[in-house]
């Protein structure tokens, strides 16, 4: 979390949305990563258990609707239009450039395109 934004996370996190947490997902391991919140049930192992299959789905709509409901009403004043935008402080850093994978998707692209004619040419010699 960006330094400045524990507040923000709170505004987030009310406490509507922890007994939501709490009555619908109890028996799971949650844990919010970056923008994702990340649910892991072992109970999924038995393929024949479909009432833990409606259980998550029942816990995605009912937890996913509060923190929509937060994300909505969220401002951040250091930004500069506040109801719109996030300040630069709390966005997230991006991992990689989007230089890199473009030249290494061309460089595949180009290897996939070029393999039949490389082929044709080894097999003539």
């Amino acid at each position: 979390m960006p330094e400045g934004y524990e507040l923000d996370a709170l505004q987030l996190l009310t406490p509507d949305v922890m007994a939501a947490l709490i009555d619908y997902g109890r028996h799971w391991d949650i844990e919010v990563v970056e923008d994702r919140m990340i649910v892991v049930s072992n109970r999924f192992r038995r393929r024949s258990d479909r009432t833990e299959t409606t259980s998550m789905i029942l816990f995605a709509e009912v937890v996913g609707a509060e923190l929509t409901h937060q994300a909505v009403t969220y401002s951040d004043p250091r930004a500069h239009r506040p109801r719109t935008d996030i300040a630069v402080p709390g966005q997230r850093l991006r991992r990689r450039s989007a230089a890199w994978v473009t030249v290494v998707m061309c460089a595949i692209v180009a290897a996939l395109l070029t393999f039949p004619f490389v082929l044709g040419w080894a097999l003539d010699l």
